[in-house]
């Protein structure tokens, strides 16, 4: 098996309507993290809460700019999952859609962890 350019594949994610919008939402809702925290988290010394459970509450704390890692990591992600999108679109349809629904969740699942660590501060 011969593996194809991820960028000859985007051509093919652009007529397939259905992965396209599930990508691009999934970009609007990382988009939409990097937003809010940018809104949220403000520099300044002291700590910030980057890491909550329900059973202890507030259990890691840590400078401003690790609630960055947050979307980062959606971010990076979300190019991962584009890439393999591409390249498995010429040849399963069905496994590259899945991989762009997940993807919009994952999305989904980081921005309302965003929302629930930062909503008050």
């Amino acid at each position: 098996m011969r593996l194809s350019s991820p960028f000859r594949g985007l051509s093919r994610i652009r007529q397939s309507k259905d992965s396209l919008a599930v990508l691009g939402a999934g970009l609007a809702l990382n988009a939409a993290q990097w937003l809010f925290l940018a809104v949220k988290v403000k520099p300044h010394t002291d700590p910030i809460p980057i890491h909550y459970t329900i059973t202890f509450g507030i259990d890691r704390i840590g400078p401003w700019y690790t609630a960055f890692l947050l979307p980062l990591s959606g971010t990076v992600m979300l190019g991962i999952n584009i890439v393999l999108a591409s390249l498995t679109v010429e040849h399963q349809r069905v496994t590259a859609m899945f991989i762009a629904w997940l993807s919009l969740l994952m999305q989904l699942a980081l921005l309302a962890a965003a929302v629930l660590i930062f909503r008050t501060t």
